[in-house]
């Protein structure tokens, strides 16, 4: 029972002392301000801490940080598995031991989606977008019919299609997208899962600190908090008690994953039984670094033959990152750690183990940050864990080779950004797609390329993929030996005949009728687009003399919505003034006036989408017209104008 106020009104005195243990008793420093509703706010906030652990937290992470760390040395090739060196005997095996894992009801998966998708224009949940592929389905649906396929493959794998194994499925989610999530799974009927093989936990969070430890205020009445990152799943598992679930369930391997990665191969196979065979704590998906200085972590071993861990791209100086393996021609440093969507397997052993290792050392990351608070936005720390700090407490540790075309299509930015987009993660979907239907030896149409099917194909690309059947819509795909059966409909086919010679169904488009480019064309053209137009010509000038060419080479320079034709000459400067100026897609939004008896209303709301506090809110709107935002989609724009409206306030969107 909550101990009431004393008698002149002060904080409770228990309470009260208890703070003052830990340092923290700036938290009633405006208790006098407060009303009594306000007050019972505050009490309830600081009552909901766990003050010793924030404390040890606390103190345990500002030790740690500017210690010397181990010396790095690359991962053995021994802990590797490539893709040239995985033989199909291998890839078998792996395969069959991962659905006979499954069939045993072994695996768990772990789903990480505390995220909401603001960055994409959406206030839901990150798993409820929809990247926009023909079955419109969500990136939430996409890997629970990814779950429900596995099932069938594992009962035909042992004759049993009657029996169909339940693959559990653990969603994290955090307090703000917790109610959203399991609500979208309720009006969705868990896309055909069955509702008990669902399970949703929160994150936790945790307050934010000023330089000092001490705890940052968001009003007067509540601390300021933040999700502990999502390493935090490990001290969630074990608060809510769900690692004895899983144990209960007779789960011994976990996949985990995060949400936003729209060709995330849930619970693969292959990896797991290659998991299982090596006898390993711990794994991960990797993928090869694209050049020396890409912005990835990378995985290495922290002092000689210590623990796998992972060191950000900022930790390796520009001569460690560039250093080549001279036995493979690799990067010394090239198994990136493919964050921030993750692809991991775990022991349900070793996830008691890190979860109370964690715990026990309890370092957090310091993530410095501008944080809104009742002095405006104050410069302190967020507190958080990373999903990789498991992996130096693991016993022996495996990484598993995957191709970024194939299983890395991470959707993190709106339309209209420069990478990783809902556009991005939909075009490499429906191009692996394609690969699969021409390496099953079909054909595909000019006029529905990347739909239709009506060939057999292998399960990997009913499991990986969406269903191709499910997007047919109507259209059939024609196998080699196939007839359309009315000549009317018969569309102009890709001849195979004409493939180039270098064809390669593993990495063929046919809609194009060549070989794509090289990841290293396609680096070179993202470095080549940033040039300025003096660069430009710098690089023309020297291309001409490198390769001794009589002609000027055209290095044409395109910026985001400009477009030319390819090979011919630039245009002057009267024809570019009349090409038709790109469609805007990012917005600035002013508030013009507002109603006066609705001020609070209007500041309040501006505070639900803004990161300004209260003092910085009011002095916004008492200065109107004003801008309130810039860079808004215009989907996020239209939302924030109608509920500004809603509350006597006047915003336009320029």
């Amino acid at each position: 029972m909550r101990e009431p106020a004393s008698e002149n009104n002060a904080p409770p005195q228990s309470l009260l002392e208890r703070v003052k243990d830990y340092g923290q008793e700036d938290v009633f420093a405006l208790w006098d301000e407060l009303s009594p509703e306000e007050r019972d706010i505050l009490v309830k906030d600081i009552e909901s801490l766990d003050l010793p652990r924030v404390d040890r937290i606390i103190r345990c992470s500002f030790r740690s940080e500017g210690l010397p760390a181990a010396a790095i040395e690359p991962v053995p090739e021994s802990n590797v598995s490539t893709v040239e060196k995985r033989t199909m005997e291998e890839r078998e095996r792996w395969w069959k031991m991962g659905l006979k894992a499954i069939s045993d009801g072994k695996l768990g998966v772990i789903l990480l989606s505390g995220g909401q998708g603001t960055r994409l224009g959406s206030s839901d949940p990150k798993g409820c977008f929809n990247i926009g592929l023909p079955s419109g389905k969500s990136l939430f649906q996409l890997q629970a019919e990814r779950i429900l396929c596995l099932q069938r493959l594992a009962a035909q794998s042992v004759n049993d299609g009657a029996n169909i194994p339940h693959i559990h499925w653990y969603i994290m989610t955090s307090p703000f997208t917790d109610e959203p999530t399991s609500k979208f799974f309720e009006s969705h009927k868990y896309f055909g899962l069955e509702a008990d093989q669902v399970t949703f936990f929160q994150q936790g969070t945790i307050p934010c600190v000023a330089r000092d430890g001490r705890f940052i205020m968001e009003s007067p009445y509540r601390v300021a908090k933040s999700p502990d990152g999502n390493g935090g799943v490990y001290s969630a598992l074990k608060s809510s008690k769900l690692l004895e679930d899983m144990a209960s369930r007779g789960i011994k391997y976990l996949d985990c994953y995060g949400v936003d990665n729209a060709l995330v191969r849930v619970g693969d196979p292959t990896f797991l039984g290659y998991f299982v065979d090596k006898g390993v704590a711990a794994a991960a998906k990797v993928v090869r670094k694209a050049y020396p200085q890409e912005k990835v972590g990378v995985f290495v071993r922290r002092g000689k033959g210590g623990p796998v861990s992972v060191v950000e791209y900022s930790e390796l100086d520009s001569s460690m990152a560039s250093e080549i393996n001279q036995e493979t021609g690799r990067l010394r440093y090239c198994w990136s750690n493919v964050l921030p969507v993750c692809l991991h397997m775990f022991t349900l052993d070793f996830l008691n183990q890190v979860a109370n290792g964690l715990e026990k050392d309890s370092i957090y990351h310091l993530a410095e940050k501008h944080i809104p608070s009742i002095h405006g936005h104050t410069l302190g720390y967020k507190l958080e864990q990373f999903i990789f700090d498991a992996f130096p407490y693991a016993p022996s540790t495996a990484l598993f080779e995957a191709l970024r075309e194939e299983e890395f299509a991470p959707v993190k930015n709106a339309n209209g950004s420069n990478f990783d987009t809902p556009d991005s993660a939909r075009l490499l979907v429906l191009r692996l797609h394609t690969r699969w239907v021409v390496a099953a030896g079909g054909f595909l149409t000019h006029s529905v390329p990347l739909y239709a099917t009506g060939v057999e194909v292998s399960p990997l690309c009913s499991y990986a993929g969406e269903n191709l059947e499910a997007i047919c819509r109507g259209r059939t795909f024609h196998a080699p030996s196939a007839k359309a059966e009315n000549d009317d409909d018969e569309e102009e086919m890709i001849d195979q005949r004409r493939l180039p010679t270098d064809y390669d169904p593993s990495n063929f488009d046919p809609t194009e009728h060549r070989s794509p480019p090289s990841a290293r064309v396609w680096r070179l053209v993202d470095e080549m687009a940033g040039l300025t137009l003096a660069e430009a010509a710098e690089l023309s000038l020297i291309m001409r003399r490198r390769l001794s060419m009589k002609e000027d080479v055209v290095v044409g320079v395109m910026k985001p919505g400009a477009g030319g034709v390819a090979g011919g000459a630039p245009k002057s400067a009267a024809a570019a003034k009349e090409d038709k100026k790109p469609e805007k897609t990012a917005f600035e939004l002013k508030i013009e006036s507002f109603d006066a008896a609705s001020k609070l209303k209007v500041i309040k709301e501006i505070r639900s989408f803004t990161d300004l506090g209260l003092k910085e809110a009011k002095e916004l709107v008492e200065k109107a017209p004003a801008v309130l935002k810039k860079g808004v989609s215009k989907q996020e724009a239209e939302q924030i104008i109608e509920k500004m409206k809603a509350v006597g306030a006047k915003v336009v969107m320029e």
